[in-house]
């Protein structure tokens, strides 16, 4: 019969692979998510299924040690004859026998158990500590990979910005080498640096999918699209030298499991060659009924003892070959303490060294970012060899910004490293602290962002230093066959974030996979190719009554390579929500939660500025934090600039890493106080360079259409 222990153990058993069989609901694509999978990959899976069967086989061994409860019966029978005579009749007996009692091992037999059962328990421990390295990997892998991930996708996007200068930047730089005025030399090496981008954009390439494939082993998930990775924030690792000492060989919880394994074969080796011999003791009762006859019953103690011959050689042997072995595991536990702690002194200083590239990086990226500065004032007042300079400074920029990203990349990498070497609550004496990412990455970015986003004005004016997206409500023109049309659009105009809405009939032309499907996934490649980020817009208000539509619909569409996905969902549209809007407020947050559940895209969302204002600011900042939002347009949709730009700010301060958009309208069919459009093409470009003064970093205009109309940009 099956010992509770052990049917509790295969219990557990049946239902770890049952949960992993188990359908698995969608998660996103935030690195938090990721982690939270890696209990799925095959290699924990098999390590936590070898870590339950050895416990039972351990619990199995201790439950059939021991004292014992044994019964016995039997029936005899019997002919004899009545006397020594030869002509004594025969007589017939029978008798019904049994026996109860208790056996007890003793001596040899019973170190013969104990040793079975602490080899089982060597045997378990050795598995948690293969479950505990294979999670502890896998997690290391995956943080990795998802940092690789990330660098090799803004690496993707400054090669293919440089890419893109190749047809502005080298059919003139040809004409003026046949003129004279550039020597071939120059002009090649002008080539080379496409080349060295189409290089770099390969290798981008290559690492996500290498990344992809790490992510999907460790999480156990076959995603099929690339995941866009967000900005990387691991958990910050606290150490000082003298702590650590003491970490590794104190508290270190795999070191500790080891340490168990010698203590465990120290106590086996004790009980070695002691075994060699069987003893048992037995006590119990019996009954006898015999027939012809009666019964009767008697109480008896036994002790039995087999010994072979010459087993006081082997014995010693035996004894010895165990004390060596536990001798070699205190050597092998030492050298692993040595290990771990030689690891997190290296990974430290290889950190270190990652930072100081990022310093050295950092200041050449400041120094290109001026050079192009100084290079676009060049090509806009000065005649002269101004192309080749301002080419020369893009390339420099280029440089610069891949390297930058790389450094960040590597300190992200070696962090990972350290976070499953040094204990979460960290030495607290003097400790030095490591966080990520590194300190300044968002600003650094954003830098670079600003640079490569500068597309001149048809006046000839920049736009400073905003980004600049819109809202684009017709997207259907995409699904009717207008994509190409559209995108030559977006590239005349200032705006690299586009917001693309469907109607419904669009939606369920995509859905059912036709031509239109095919056409919005050529027109997202080619976007994504000519720089400019499109996020899918849904902007249905009833979603945040009843957000299980909307959550179905991003899981339907979760296949296409969308860059985001926007929420534009109006608490103020709901009919009489001036009266419940605490109520409503909270129904909007949970719609988000529920989105950036099931959005394998970042999200981002459209919000009135008073719900960033009190009493609803810190309830809104906080549900925005827990959906991970990253990027919030507050519409402030006013025909006065100062105001809007006044409110922004106000709102717009300590929301941590949320990055913020100043949404202003352009339209003509909505009250007069309520619109910018009076201020015309020329007026609202002055407008742009007055709010990037003003502080203002980011713009959405309300909306693509009506900003066309209003610049004469074109049409259908």
């Amino acid at each position: 019969m099956t010992s509770r222990p052990v049917r509790s153990f295969l219990l557990a058993l049946s239902l770890a692979i049952l949960c992993q069989l188990s359908p698995q609901p969608s998660m996103g694509a935030t690195l938090p998510e990721l982690e939270e999978m890696v209990s799925s990959s095959p290699e924990v899976l098999r390590a936590v299924y070898d870590l339950l069967a050895l416990r039972a086989r351990e619990e199995a061994l201790v439950a059939s040690s021991g004292l014992k409860f044994f019964a016995e019966a039997s029936v005899t029978g019997s002919n004899r004859p009545e006397s020594r005579s030869d002509d004594a009749r025969l007589e017939g007996y029978s008798t019904l026998s049994g026996r109860v009692g208790l056996a007890l091992p003793v001596l040899g037999s019973w170190h013969r158990e104990r040793v079975s059962q602490i080899r089982a328990r060597i045997d378990s421990l050795k598995g948690a500590q293969r479950e505990m390295e294979a999670r502890r990997t896998n997690l290391t892998a995956l943080r990795k990979a998802y940092v690789l991930l990330w660098t090799s996708q803004r690496r993707e996007l400054l090669s293919r910005w440089f890419l893109r200068l190749e047809g502005q930047a080298m059919p003139p730089m040809h004409r003026r080498t046949e003129e004279g005025y550039l020597l071939k030399a120059d002009l090649l090496e002008m080539e080379s640096w496409f080349h060295l981008a189409r290089c770099q954009l390969e290798g981008a390439l290559a690492d996500q999918e290498m990344a992809m494939g790490i992510i999907r082993k460790a999480t156990g998930r076959p995603y099929q699209e690339t995941l866009k990775a967000e900005t990387p924030s691991l958990r910050p690792v606290r150490y000082s030298k003298g702590a650590l000492g003491r970490y590794v060989n104190q508290d270190d919880p795999e070191l500790g499991i080891l340490q168990q394994v010698t203590e465990q074969m120290e106590l086996a080796a004790h009980h070695q060659g002691r075994g060699g011999y069987e003893a048992e003791v037995r006590a119990g009762v019996s009954y006898s009924l015999e027939d012809p006859g009666r019964g009767g019953h008697d109480a008896f103690v036994s002790f039995g003892l087999t010994a072979p011959v010459g087993l006081s050689k082997a014995s010693r042997l035996s004894r010895e070959a165990a004390l060596f072995e536990a001798q070699a595991a205190a050597e092998e536990e030492a050298i692993h303490r040595m290990d771990r702690l030689s690891s997190i002194l290296h990974g430290v200083s290889r950190y270190r060294h990652a930072l100081s590239q990022l310093e050295f990086s950092s200041a050449r990226l400041e120094s290109a970012l001026e050079a192009l500065r100084v290079a676009d004032l060049r090509a806009s007042s000065i005649p002269g060899d101004v192309l080749e300079r301002r080419l020369r400074a893009q390339m420099d920029l280029f440089s610069a910004a891949m390297d930058v990203v790389e450094a960040e990349g590597l300190a992200m990498q070696y962090h990972a490293e350290l976070l499953e070497l040094i204990p979460q609550d960290g030495p607290q004496e003097d400790p030095v602290v490591i966080s990520s990412p590194p300190p300044g990455t968002s600003q650094r970015w954003a830098l670079v962002m600003t640079a490569l986003g500068g597309t001149p004005s048809p006046r000839g004016q920049s736009t400073g230093a905003l980004q600049l997206g819109a809202y684009l409500w017709d997207g259907d023109r995409v699904l009717n066959g207008e994509g190409d049309r559209l995108l030559e659009l977006i590239g005349r105009s200032p705006f690299r974030r586009i917001l693309i809405s469907f109607t419904s009939r669009g939606i369920r032309s995509i859905l059912d996979g036709g031509p239109a499907s095919r056409r919005l996934h050529d027109f997202l490649r080619s976007a994504r190719s000519s720089g400019v980020w499109v996020e899918l817009l849904l902007g249905d208000p009833d979603f945040i009554l009843d957000p299980k539509g909307m959550v179905d619909l991003i899981s339907r569409l979760k296949g296409l390579p969308f860059d985001g996905l926007h929420l534009d969902l109006e608490v103020d549209q709901i009919p009489g929500a001036s009266q419940r809007r605490q109520e409503l407020n909270r129904r909007f947050l949970q719609a988000v939660k529920a989105a950036a559940k099931a959005s394998p895209w970042g999200v981002s969302v459209s919000i009135h500025p008073r719900y960033l204002e009190e009493p609803f600011r810190q309830e809104t900042l906080d549900g925005l934090h827990r959906s991970r939002v990253r990027g919030v347009a507050v519409m402030i949709y006013t025909s006065s600039l100062d105001r809007a730009v006044e409110r922004f700010l106000s709102v717009a301060r300590g929301v941590g890493d949320i990055r913020m958009w100043l949404a202003v309208s352009v339209e003509g069919d909505v009250p007069a106080e309520e619109s910018l459009r009076h201020l015309g093409a020329a007026g609202f470009l002055d407008a742009l360079d007055r709010m990037a003064r003003a502080g203002v970093g980011s713009v959405l205009v309300q909306s693509f259409e009506d900003h066309l109309s209003m610049t004469g940009g074109g049409g259908r």
